[in-house]
């Protein structure tokens, strides 16, 4: 249609407008080349694209694109595991490359397939709005280079090496990673979240699994609301919880699962308490918990990887009460609020 054209199976998108996907293409690609000013939608109605030769979705150039995925149906982007592809001197090396704006809605199912190296890429902001978006990768799952930033749906994510990342180091206001709602779910190789500067949590759920650090800020760590559960691998530097400023938990649910070598809790918490021990190593697979002095449960998590440490804060901890934490159904800790903030980690 008008603003599109195709060449075989490579189509072009030149112009602002509203763009309807559909079919199955095993080799073919589509790229947005528009203007500075102009706002693309890509409709994904049942789109099944693979690249065997670059980025599935490849945005050389418009104000911002949205992907968004029909109600009631499920679309695949993928590239392939061998080549090489540039634009300049950028090598192209996602299944959805962005150079500008980049934001995924809509009320269907998106699967991103990153077989070379990465997912989704945005030279600019990443934005999840709504709809279901699952994404695998041999390296990064999601990356926003100015801020990925997350208001709801599902974002699923299993990367080979970082899972979330916001990568801008340059400017102090940018290379933040922020959840406003939504369901994220993120298992890694690497960081599970990596954010230049501030990683945010005002509302919805994050259940993240990392082969190194659950949450790495290069600034702070803000929890306003929401439920964040977090496991790490947890050796030579790598925490459940890395800031280089503060980490402060003012509502919403927190727990953070590593090793003994765990020594960053919170630095600040209000609205209600937090506590940070160690106790004795537990398996793969061992059920965590929190419960108070009636037997309640204040937290539970079912992490996967190994743990001998807890950083947790919810509003169910208050200070002078005393807890108990169980791993695998059994008592393994007391703890007693003697203050707002207790923090008992072994030493790094």
């Amino acid at each position: 249609g008008r603003g599109a054209s195709a060449s075989g199976s490579a189509v072009t998108v030149t112009a602002a407008g509203v763009y309807v996907l559909s079919g199955s293409c095993a080799a073919g690609s589509v790229t947005v080349a528009a203007g500075p000013g102009d706002k693309v939608s890509l409709v994904l109605d049942g789109l099944s694209l693979v690249n065997p030769k670059g980025p599935a979705v490849f945005v050389k150039s418009a104000d911002k694109v949205f992907l968004t995925t029909s109600a009631g149906t499920s679309s695949t982007l993928a590239d392939g595991p061998s080549y090489k592809a540039f634009d300049g001197e950028t090598e192209l090396d996602a299944a959805v490359y962005s150079r500008s704006d980049l934001a995924f809605n809509g009320s269907g199912t998106l699967e991103v397939r990153g077989n070379l190296a990465h997912g989704i890429v945005s030279r600019d902001d990443l934005v999840v709005g709504s709809g279901t978006l699952r994404v695998s990768s041999v390296k990064t799952g999601v990356s926003g280079k100015d801020s990925v930033r997350i208001a709801g749906g599902s974002l699923s994510v299993e990367a080979g090496s970082n899972g979330i990342r916001a990568t801008n180091a340059l400017e102090p206001s940018k290379g933040y990673v922020y959840v406003k709602g939504g369901a994220v779910s993120v298992r890694s190789g690497k960081e599970a979240f990596q954010a230049e500067t501030c990683i945010r949590i005002d509302g919805g759920s994050v259940n993240a699994e990392a082969g190194g650090s659950g949450l790495r800020c290069g600034a702070d760590y803000l929890q306003t609301g929401g439920s964040v559960l977090v496991c790490s691998l947890s050796s030579n530097g790598k925490y459940p919880l890395a800031y280089s400023n503060s980490a402060e938990v003012s509502g919403g649910t927190f727990a953070a699962l590593g090793s003994s070598e765990a020594g960053l809790g919170l630095t600040a918490c209000s609205n209600q308490a937090s506590f940070a021990v160690s106790f004795p190593g537990q398996g793969p697979g061992t059920d965590f918990s929190v419960t108070d002095a009636s037997g309640n449960s204040v937290i539970s998590f079912h992490p996967s990887r190994a743990y001998s440490s807890c950083t947790v804060s919810a509003p169910g901890l208050v200070p002078g009460a005393s807890y108990t934490v169980r791993c695998g159904g059994s008592d393994v800790l007391g703890v007693t609020m003697d203050a707002p903030l207790v923090n008992r980690l072994a030493p790094n």
